[in-house]
């Protein structure tokens, strides 16, 4: 659904929707607070934020002054196969209008936005684990840790501000706005734990039903594959895996290898009664859990992680205990693949 942001006031500020005249100006913030090091270099681009609004995988919200100089922006993007899932981010203020709250006041009508007029029942977001600063603003949003993306994102975009400090994870975060979701939901007996863990915090509700391990994929796969050069990763939306499935995932593999990717994330559909397979097979092949995607496909999903290396977990600067307790179980499922996958050569 589209609809437009009436323009609030806020102190000296207007907050409102996004004029196609905006975007030099929002790629000139993005260029002012980043330099070139923004993790989506298409960031640079004003015709990324015009077409992106145009077609509605973005909604921009941005901050003017009372003369119309554009000072702040917040994105709400479309992230997932979902169209009732969106994720909040590409949040940015003007160097001399970064006090006085601002972002937050950005940020909640956001969230108000997408709650109302956009009918999402889902959002995202997502803080990098370098520092602690935007986990902190993720749970003042009234967001809920739902998991990690180990080593989504390169080196080279810290390095100048922070040294080396090798693949930086993100930290997933998410908010319920319809909690009576009624959702067939099937779970791999190694991944129950973490899915009613999930759904639990956010209040939500599901039809859970034990995933049958002896059920066999069939029929062709159905999926989406997207190369993420920036990052280096290769994202894998899984929705229906059929019986090709783990020759198509070698294939895919060997082309990440080839161009230099670091990360494979697979976002698996738990509304499929044959995922416990499904999971068996990625697990084969060093896939960890890092995060439970809630309503991902409507339904729930996993996102199942292959890194070409071991995950930076020494690098995480994390606070909260549910970020520890999260942390923990991603890195012993970890250790868990990799040690099967020995037992398995030897």
């Amino acid at each position: 659904m589209t609809a437009s942001l009436s323009p609030r006031k806020q102190g000296l500020y207007i907050i409102a929707g996004f004029r196609e005249s905006d975007a030099g100006a929002i790629v000139q913030l993005f260029r002012e607070a980043y330099g070139d090091n923004y993790l989506k270099a298409s960031i640079y681009d004003p015709e990324t934020f015009i077409a992106g609004n145009r077609s509605q995988q973005l909604i921009s919200v941005v901050a003017r002054t009372a003369s119309g100089e554009v000072v702040g922006h917040v994105g709400l993007s479309r992230c997932a196969p979902s169209p009732k899932v969106l994720e909040i981010g590409q949040a940015v203020v003007g160097g001399n209008h970064r006090s006085g709250g601002l972002l937050a006041a950005m940020m909640s009508i956001a969230i108000e936005h997408a709650r109302g007029a956009l009918e999402c029942e889902l959002l995202f977001g997502a803080a990098v684990c370098n520092h602690a600063y935007s986990q902190k603003a993720c749970l003042s949003l009234g967001l809920t840790e739902i998991g990690y993306e180990m080593d989504y994102l390169p080196e080279r975009m810290f390095v100048a501000a922070h040294g080396p400090i090798g693949r930086v994870a993100t930290l997933n975060y998410a908010r319920s706005f319809a909690p009576d979701n009624d959702t067939d939901v099937y779970l791999p007996p190694c991944y129950a734990g973490n899915v009613r863990d999930v759904v639990e915090h956010l209040g939500d509700r599901r039809r859970f039903h034990e995933a049958d391990a002896s059920a066999q994929p069939g029929g062709e796969s159905e999926l989406t594959v997207g190369d993420m050069p920036d990052c280096d990763v290769v994202a894998i939306n899984l929705t229906h895996a059929g019986a090709d499935f783990e020759t198509r995932l070698l294939s895919l593999e060997q082309e990440a290898r080839s161009n230099g990717r670091a990360m494979i994330k697979v976002a698996v559909n738990l509304g499929q009664p044959e995922v416990a397979q499904v999971v068996e097979v990625l697990r084969s092949r060093e896939y960890f859990c890092g995060c439970v995607l809630p309503r991902w496909f409507g339904s729930d999903a996993l996102l199942m992680i292959k890194t070409f290396g071991a995950p930076n977990f020494a690098g995480l600067k994390i606070k909260s205990e549910r970020s520890h307790d999260l942390r923990d179980r991603v890195e012993q499922d970890y250790l868990s693949v990799v040690a099967a996958r020995k037992a398995v050569a030897a």
